[in-house]
């Protein structure tokens, strides 16, 4: 099964030191796809998760350099993106 369109997912805190917590809301539990990119497309983590109902995972932020970074979520086609800074 795959997420719904409807799915929705934040980041916080934002912007972040250590580590971002993405909080993930969708009716359905499945396998999603993350991935962080900087600006400039440099992929910097990725990895398949466990998500949907009210789900929760973090993301270790300490080597990544200062910047702005976009952190993508996908499964089945669906995408949606959030952006974050490390301070």
């Amino acid at each position: 099964e795959d997420l719904q369109s409807g799915f929705n997912f934040s980041v916080a805190p934002n912007p972040v030191k250590d580590k971002v917590v993405v909080h993930v809301s969708s009716d359905k539990t499945v396998t999603a796809h993350y991935s962080v990119m900087d600006i400039t497309g440099r992929v910097w983590k990725e990895e398949d998760v466990l998500v949907g109902q009210e789900r929760s995972f973090s993301v270790d932020a300490m080597n990544l350099p200062k910047g702005i970074y976009i952190l993508s979520l996908q499964s089945a086609g669906i995408k949606k993106q959030q952006r974050f800074i490390v301070d």
